[in-house]
């Protein structure tokens, strides 16, 4: 109603002008259709850009970057969909199967390859300013397309991290081998500290202990994950995938795990190790970020998991922002983002993460935690190996809910290959993988 009296105001003071001066009149009506023009811009820039974001995504400077970029463009409302962590993916999959899609959705971008064609479901990126400025600009191309803003300018590691005060505690040194990895253990509970936390409530963390251990498994397996994704071999097929789901149970077995693992949320493991109520977990780089900025007199470091004989590290994915192709307002979705990878801005994101920036122009400092990582084991050689949720052709989530149910008894460590071999199958062929057509 406000805006269609303004309009009619300025149509009427155009006409009054016209009849008191014929002179005027045609700059009189160049003012009055300046001023409907500019009440019509004014509506068409009232809109709002919708962003899904799971909870633990949902840093401080999400909120500041939004709360800076509506105030610079008035009329434009930044709206966070923040989604419980467990409840992120099955949401995701419906609003693009339903096309009742936001703007924006902050996730991993390897994974979205898996379930969908991102072609056909996100925007190409590659023509935006900040693209060529990228450090990681080919390693996102998919198909010749970049269909997301990364936040990182390199995948972080997942290993064991630990709480290095409750090690040397207790005398622990970094085990090396699987039988030094139990034995620290069986210290840690005979002195009421309990050894590891599983954070089952919150599934995806279960999922980090097979898409780091699956491809220690096949490294050095020449044409392993090829086959494996082409179908030619079965995962149930190959020994050490049941080894790795075995020394899972065989830490539950043993009393190495929280009681409560099931029931267990990532924010109440975060808070045993902090405290040291418990010494470890399996998890990326970003659990020691996020510790220490809630706990800041926790001291972390991390090490490959010694399950099998060379363990390395996994790295993680590429993360960020990718814009929906059949969103209500793509082009102000699209400035949002290019306000987003300014420098200045980016910076505050990797600052929130600790991550490695994507723009040599960020100016952030590296956290204690990977400046260690990268002094004992990168500088020395030892590179961290592609996680699961890279190597693999689908997406892995439906082995961490076998995972999961063969840790609460439901299913053998042979079962859930045999399910995850069907399921793959039926990923694969209902996307014609190759090999699947």
């Amino acid at each position: 109603m406000k805006r269609n009296m303004k309009r009619l105001l300025a149509l009427t003071l155009s006409m009054m002008l016209m009849i008191l001066s014929a002179s005027c009149g045609a700059s009189d009506a160049q003012s009055g259709q300046s001023g409907s023009d500019s009440s019509a811009e004014e509506a068409k820039k009232d809109v709002s850009i919708s962003i899904m974001i799971n909870q633990t995504w949902n840093k401080p400077s999400m909120e500041a970057l939004a709360e800076e970029y509506e105030a610079q463009n008035p009329g434009v409302t930044i709206d966070y969909q923040v989604i419980p962590d467990n409840e992120f993916s099955q949401l995701l999959k419906s609003k693009i199967a339903s096309k009742e899609v936001p703007e924006i959705v902050m996730d991993n971008y390897q994974s979205l390859a898996k379930s969908v064609s991102m072609a056909d479901t996100f925007v190409d990126m590659k023509d935006r300013e900040w693209y060529p400025k990228l450090i990681n600009k080919d390693q996102i191309l998919i198909d010749g397309g970049a269909y997301v803003l990364p936040i990182n300018g390199s995948g972080d590691p997942f290993g064991m991290i630990y709480n290095t005060d409750v090690y040397e505690q207790y005398g622990i040194e970094i085990p090396t081998t699987y039988e030094e990895f139990l034995a620290a253990c069986e210290t840690l509970k005979s002195n009421g500290v309990t050894p590891i936390v599983l954070t089952g409530k919150d599934d995806w963390t279960i999922g980090m202990w097979t898409v780091t251990m699956f491809p220690n498994v096949m490294y050095g397996v020449e044409n392993g994950w090829d086959d494996l994704n082409t179908g030619k071999m079965k995962f149930s097929e190959v020994q050490g995938f049941k080894d790795a789901l075995d020394v899972l149970n065989e830490l539950v077995a043993k009393g190495y795990v929280n009681d409560d693992f099931l029931a267990c949320t990532y924010d109440m493991g975060q808070q045993m190790i902090s405290e040291g109520q418990a010494a470890m977990t399996l998890q990326g780089s970003w659990f020691i970020n996020e510790c220490t900025s809630k706990y800041p007199d926790a001291k972390f470091s991390m090490y490959p998991f010694p399950f099998k004989e060379d363990p390395k590290f996994a790295s993680g994915q590429y993360s960020g922002f990718h814009v929906f192709k059949d969103s209500k307002n793509v082009e102000e979705a699209l400035k949002f983002i290019d306000f987003v990878a300014q420098p200045e801005n980016m910076t505050k994101i990797c600052a929130d993460w600790n991550y490695i920036p994507p723009f040599t122009e960020c100016t952030n400092e590296l956290p204690y935690w990977i400046e260690e990582y990268m002094t004992n084991y990168m500088e020395k050689g030892e590179m961290p190996i592609e996680e699961m949720a890279i190597t693999c052709a689908v997406e892995c989530g439906y082995l961490t809910t076998l995972t999961i149910d063969m840790l609460a008894g439901g299913q053998t460590s042979e079962e859930v290959l045999q399910n995850w071999d069907a399921k793959f199958a039926e990923l694969a062929t209902s996307r014609k993988l190759p090999g699947w057509e």
